[in-house]
């Protein structure tokens, strides 16, 4: 390299450490978000209390196998009865090549990145998008938009921590 010419950028390589790192990012976003949907579908109830039939044939260790479940107030994130939407929320992030999903899932969100990756986020149970935004007899119980309001500051500091990774600072 002559002094006239400067340095002779290699975009290939920064092609790939700039897809290497958004790929990070995402990952640890999904990590992130995840976390943050199952911790607001895990709070306690507010609401209305309710009598139901106890557990048969076992002495109740909780709440539930003794008959009660408080229920969330509406505005407020649903609160747990049997664990099943809570277990069955999932955050994943596909290639664009890579199949897509089957049809089946109940409330699925896909958010498209303008090069290869597709973020997917939702649950498979059939009550998660009534409880997200309410029905005519049920008002809404929303976790997934309060998440995502409290997770989107957070997502600079998450690339940027991904992009110093694998752009170190060229010391000379």
């Amino acid at each position: 390299m002559t002094p006239q010419q400067g340095p002779i950028i290699d975009m290939a390589l920064v092609r790939a450490k700039t897809q290497a790192a958004v790929a990070e990012a995402l990952n640890a976003s999904m990590l992130i978000l995840s976390s943050s949907i199952r911790t607001m579908l895990s709070q306690p109830g507010t609401g209305r209390q309710y009598r139901r039939s106890a557990g048969i044939g076992r002495r109740a260790r909780n709440a539930r196998q003794a008959g009660v479940h408080v229920a969330s107030a509406p505005g407020r994130p649903p609160a747990v009865d049997t664990n099943r939407l809570r277990a069955s929320f999932t955050v994943s992030s596909v290639p664009k090549q890579g199949s897509r999903s089957s049809g089946t899932d109940a409330f699925v969100a896909n958010v498209q990145e303008p090069t290869r990756t597709v973020l997917t986020f939702g649950s498979r149970v059939p009550y998660a998008v009534f409880l997200e935004f309410g029905t005519r007899r049920v008002r809404r119980r929303p976790y997934i938009a309060p998440t995502l309001e409290k997770f989107r500051p957070k997502l600079p500091a998450i690339f940027a921590v991904a992009f110093k990774r694998h752009f170190p600072r060229v010391k000379a």
